[in-house]
Parts: C-alpha cells; sequence; structure tokens
C-alpha cells in the first residue's frame, strides 16, 4: 500500500513538473509578448476582492513579439496598507534592472503573466566590459544545445572580464539545470 501511494505521488510530482517545465520554443509560440525592458516602477493596487496585485510598468523597451499592444506585468501579490503578500511563482521585479521576459497579456487577468518559471532572465552587466549576459535564478546562461539554454552549475554572484564570481556557499555537486532556447 505504502509502495502504491509513493508511486501514485512521484507519477502526480512528474506529470506536474513536466507540465510546468515548457520549452522555449512553445512558451515563444504561446507568449503574447516577448521583450526586453527596464523596470520603471512596480505600483500596488486592490482589486474589487481587495486582493493586492502588482503592476509593472517598464521602459527602454525592445520587443521582439507583442501581440496586443501592451508590455505590463500584473500578478496577484503585493504590499497593501503596509502589509506585503507574496504568492508561489510569480516574478519579483527589481526597479532599474532589465530582464528578457516571456508572458501573457495582463489583459488575460492571469494571477501570474509569465509562461513558466523559466520566461525570466535578467540581464546583468559585466563589471569591466560593456558586454550583457542573461541569469535564471542566478545561474549564467552558458550555451545552447538545441531548444534549451544551458546554465551555470552553481550560482554566480557577479561577472568581471567574462569570468563569473561563483556563490561558494552553494552546494558544488548541484545537478547542471537547463532552460529553452529558441
Amino acid at each position: 500500500k505504502l509502495y502504491i501511494t509513493l508511486l501514485l505521488a512521484s507519477a502526480s510530482f512528474t506529470s506536474y513538473c513536466q507540465s510546468y517545465d515548457t520549452y522555449l520554443s512553445q512558451m515563444r509560440d504561446d507568449a503574447d509578448n516577448i521583450f526586453i525592458g527596464t523596470v520603471k516602477e512596480v505600483t500596488y493596487r486592490a482589486n474589487e476582492k481587495n486582493m493586492p496585485l502588482s503592476t509593472v510598468t517598464f521602459r527602454n523597451i525592445e520587443a521582439a513579439q507583442n501581440k496586443n499592444g501592451t508590455l505590463e506585468l500584473q500578478y496577484a501579490g503585493g504590499v497593501i496598507n503596509n502589509k506585503t503578500i507574496r504568492v508561489t511563482h510569480t516574478p519579483s521585479l527589481e526597479p532599474n534592472a532589465r530582464y528578457l521576459i516571456f508572458s501573457h497579456d495582463k489583459d488575460r487577468g492571469e494571477m501570474n503573466p509569465l509562461l513558466g518559471h523559466k520566461a525570466m532572465y535578467r540581464i546583468v552587466k559585466d563589471a569591466n566590459t560593456s558586454d550583457e549576459y542573461l541569469m535564471l535564478d542566478g545561474h549564467f546562461v552558458t550555451g545552447i544545445n538545441g531548444d534549451r539554454i544551458q546554465l551555470s552549475t552553481r550560482k554566480a554572484l557577479s561577472i568581471a572580464n567574462g569570468i563569473a564570481t561563483i556563490d561558494e556557499s552553494r552546494n558544488p555537486h548541484e545537478f547542471m539545470q537547463y532552460a529553452r532556447a529558441t
């Protein structure tokens, strides 16, 4: 009985991971917006059900795909009456930071406009050159393999002259993670 329960739990988890982890080519096809932009501001408001919503506006936008004409992200969670409410898997965008984003349009009314957790790449500049790099959850993009972007095995703190400063507090044996590439 325990074996069957574990098998069902494993199958459910695997199914969840497979449906959550889409190919970037699929994200490209499903996205209303694919763009690079710098976060101008993040504002908060409550909707009609008193749920806090965050709205992110961008500046310096370079759009690769914009099906509906708007480039604002709106998602559940935010700050209302000095109380912060975070919703799992919603983005956390920092003002003045640049991002490459694959998203649905805000008019869809979804809790999270991103197309999975691999749909928001932070763009960081080399400390000593004008080169720019993509990061996903602290991991630098290191190459492309078919429909996947390969990421550094360990998180990086910064990059200078093309060399990353590695976060040594992380487990050096963590597995290579993959995002998807177009």
